[in-house]
């Protein structure tokens, strides 16, 4: 299934998750069926936000975006968690003003076990996807999503013997809401402030510049992390003795190297430079071993 068609199944799955959830919600005064209500209409403008953008993102660089565009998937983050933070303060609210409200009913359990249906739904679509990156991340939320429906079917089923435990439910999910929200702003920050991927990462890249024939050392490695995409930017050292095409040739198995083994590298340039004297190397160079 292509990432459009499944964008737009996931869409659909959403549109009817939010209508069953509303109308729970609404008919019988279900505190829990709310929260997911507001957690639903969350999700479904992720996953219009992501239908809409993909392509966008995707796009290769042009004249007005020379790195190309995908922080728009950044963006689109941006939004959807300002939105689940309002949900989350929207849900605690509705939790205090309508504890007590609810109205015990079969239906009600019949509404949540139809959430939960749809949800799993959902997620054995994404499963079925494979796993880029952004679709183990939608999978992940679809996970999350089926606990709270658990969740909320138990405490909507018990709210018969009383309505606090329909309120449990409501918490749960504002609970998960806010966990969510911190996830997301974190995935956000690191995509916005082109955040490091991390040492482990650049030590790898650092041993494939050096492993690979001709190098004779590495330093100045700036790498950044954009919406899951790894962007690499190396300086290597080779002898001064080489061709301006022999020492371009090595540069070019560097980065090939780079891409094909370091997970989530989409873009590599690597600087050349005559390997210096011992005494005046930088002391953050990065040495080959002798061959």
């Amino acid at each position: 299934m292509s990432e459009i068609r499944l964008l737009k199944s996931a869409v659909a799955v959403d549109v009817a998750r939010l209508l069953v959830a509303l109308a729970g919600g609404i008919r019988f005064s279900s505190i829990g069926l709310a929260a997911l209500a507001f957690d639903y209409l969350g999700d479904l403008l992720t996953s219009l936000a992501s239908y809409k953008l993909v392509s966008k993102s995707r796009a290769p660089p042009d004249e007005t975006h020379h790195y190309g565009h995908l922080k728009y998937e950044a963006l689109s983050g941006a939004l959807v968690t300002s939105y689940m933070l309002a949900s989350t303060l929207a849900v605690l609210y509705i939790a205090l003003t309508e504890a007590g409200e609810f109205k015990a009913s079969y239906m009600a359990s019949t509404a949540a076990l139809l959430l939960l249906l749809l949800t799993v739904a959902k997620a054995a679509c994404y499963r079925a996807a494979g796993s880029t990156v952004g679709f183990t991340t939608q999978l992940r939320n679809a996970a999350s999503d089926i606990l709270e429906s658990i969740i909320v079917l138990f405490t909507v089923t018990l709210g018969m013997y009383s309505p606090l435990f329909d309120l449990a439910g409501g918490l749960a999910v504002a609970a998960f809401l806010a966990a969510a929200v911190y996830r997301s702003y974190r995935e956000v920050e690191a995509s916005l402030t082109d955040a490091s991927p991390g040492r482990e990462v650049i030590e790898e890249i650092y041993s494939i510049a050096l492993s690979t024939p001709g190098v004779k050392g590495a330093h100045k490695l700036r790498a950044r992390l954009v919406s899951g995409r790894i962007f690499v930017d190396l300086h290597i050292q080779t002898s001064p003795e080489l061709l301006v095409k022999e020492a371009h040739d090595i540069a070019t198995e560097v980065a090939k190297e780079i891409k094909s083994r370091v997970r989530g590298v989409v873009d590599v340039v690597v600087h050349i430079e005559p390997e210096e004297p011992e005494a005046s190397q930088q002391a953050s160079s990065h040495k080959a071993p002798p061959r």
